[in-house]
């Protein structure tokens, strides 16, 4: 479409052309601070003992600036990924948090085992990247803190266990479970997993422990992948245990091997989620009449969905 007259035509120009000179001047003050960096850094190492504030005072930088700007080209970020960062300032703040969730990471490997409740803080900080700058700096933060499959399945199902296996999550009070939740991966619906929480499960002894207890069920199997609303990103799996386990994520325990209760396996029809184990062997004797009644009064009835069967 033509504009209806030379004016507002030239107006467009003048418009094009001062913002391309904005973005020129943009470039090239972020490859001056660049370069400044790189003499900052050479100056560090030529400095003698007690030469390198007198060096700053003489440079007219302050000791802090002097610090980020070098932190910036330590880290080896070009002048291109420093703009699309939004800047030296977005750069800063962006090797802060990448900082910070490669520490996560790192520290969510223990033993050489991935600590479950330690990957879902190092998520966090992920996320907080994803939100604020790109999945592609993401994926190059991971990869160099493990660049192994089994590290890189964890972050990208998000800690949920994927076909045929199945998580469990426990809450405790000293040596009781007070909360047992399961997690498993539909069948019929890829990337979507069905949810149950039994809170103070009945142990082998208490008969009459099954008062009291209650068990909240997804009758339909929910997403695994986040979702942003408002700038804030929802995890539809983990939001059902943080409002039913009855404790504080910081306190659940994560076994994608362990013995899932067998008052809520045998009940809902789960064997392929029951282990033999001497532990799992303790929930046998339970009288699981009054969890079916209670199952059947949270409206978990027969038929179950596919991944119960």
């Amino acid at each position: 479409m033509t504009l209806s007259n030379n004016a507002l035509a030239d107006r467009a120009e003048t418009v094009r052309e001062l913002i391309a000179a904005s973005d020129a001047a943009h470039m090239e003050s972020i490859n001056k601070a660049l370069e400044a960096g790189q003499h900052l850094l050479a100056a560090k190492e030529e400095c003698k003992h007690g030469e390198w504030l007198p060096f700053l005072e003489r440079a007219g930088i302050h000791e802090r600036q002097a610090r980020r700007l070098m932190q910036i080209v330590r880290a080896k970020l070009t002048s291109d990924t420093v703009s699309d960062l939004g800047g030296i300032k977005g750069a800063l703040e962006f090797l802060a948090k990448r900082e910070k969730a490669s520490k996560a990471m790192n520290d969510a490997i223990v033993d050489g085992a991935i600590d479950l409740r330690k990957m879902r803080y190092a998520l966090k900080q992920l996320d907080a990247i994803v939100l604020e700058f790109s999945n592609d700096e993401v994926d190059n933060i991971i990869r160099e803190v493990d660049p192994s499959d089994a590290f890189i399945d964890a972050i990208e199902n998000r800690c949920l266990p994927r076909a045929g296996r199945h998580l469990e999550i426990t809450a405790r009070a000293g040596d009781r479970i007070t909360a047992a939740g399961v997690c498993w991966p539909s069948v019929e619906h890829d990337g979507f997993y069905y949810c149950a929480v039994i809170t103070n499960p009945p142990y082998p002894d208490d008969f009459d422990a099954t008062v009291g207890s209650s068990v909240v069920w997804t009758k339909r199997p929910l997403t695994g992948k986040p979702y942003q609303i408002d700038g804030v990103l929802h995890e539809a799996v983990w939001s059902f245990f943080e409002r039913n386990m009855g404790a504080p994520a910081t306190l659940w325990e994560f076994d994608e091997e362990g013995v899932l209760p067998e008052v809520l396996a045998e009940t809902l029809d789960l064997p392929f989620l029951v282990r033999e184990s001497e532990f799992g062997k303790k929930w046998r004797d339970v009288d699981s009449e009054i969890v079916a009644d209670m199952l059947t009064s949270a409206g978990i009835v027969p038929p179950y969905p596919e991944a119960a069967r």
